[in-house]
């Protein structure tokens, strides 16, 4: 089995700032003490979000432009899955309302929205025998730049009509998007650019957060 270099080595100190391209949002991140001081600032936060395995404990409090982080300084796999854990929290308030809004204008009806974690896809779209259509969204859509998250989300309303990826179905996408060609190369490419935070699979990973 593979070891990722997060399990050799500590990872280092924190990004100092976390980027949203997709929601035109950039936060400033700082670690601001132990994770007991943690409760002095919780009043005023946006958002918390808080990770722990074992005795380890981190905590994220979002107060405008800044995400605080208490508990060890020194970066390590829980911070990852702190950061990721923020993110999904985000993404799941910012993405769902986008695609649904996408989904108004070109008529596609009812549909269930879910984020995922997928490893290697941008989203999916499914549908069952008398049951809603689901589409599943990949939280890191929010770190794609806006034209390719709505190519995203293009995409995967065109399989409301279209479930394959047949002429039909990129005849409908190149309908609504005369680039649709352009922008799924791209869209395949963004994987690749995305920040070494967002793509790492800690050991952590059965962690609690809440």
């Amino acid at each position: 089995m593979a070891i990722g270099l997060w399990q050799v080595e500590p990872m280092g100190l924190l990004p100092e700032y976390i980027q949203f391209p997709a929601a035109n949002l950039l936060f400033r991140l700082e670690h601001c003490g132990e994770y007991s001081q943690a409760t002095q600032h919780a009043r005023r936060s946006e958002r918390c979000v808080m990770a722990e395995d074992g005795s380890r404990r981190l905590c994220l409090l979002q107060t405008g432009a800044e995400l605080r982080v208490f508990g060890p300084e020194r970066g390590s796999a829980l911070h990852i899955l702190l950061l990721q854990s923020f993110a999904k929290l985000l993404a799941g308030e910012i993405l769902p309302a986008r695609l649904r809004e996408m989904g108004q204008k070109l008529g596609a009806g009812d549909f269930a929205v879910r984020i995922g974690d997928q490893r290697r896809r941008w989203g999916s779209c499914s549908r069952r025998d008398r049951q809603m259509p689901k589409i599943c969204l990949n939280w890191r859509g929010l770190l794609l730049a806006p034209i390719l998250l709505d190519q995203l989300c293009l995409h995967e309303l065109c399989h409301l009509v279209e479930m394959n990826h047949s002429p039909a179905f990129h005849a409908l996408l190149a309908a609504h998007n005369p680039l649709e060609r352009q922008h799924e190369r791209e869209l395949g490419l963004a994987w690749k650019n995305l920040p070494p935070w967002a793509v790492h699979h800690s050991h952590f990973a059965a962690g609690r957060t809440r």
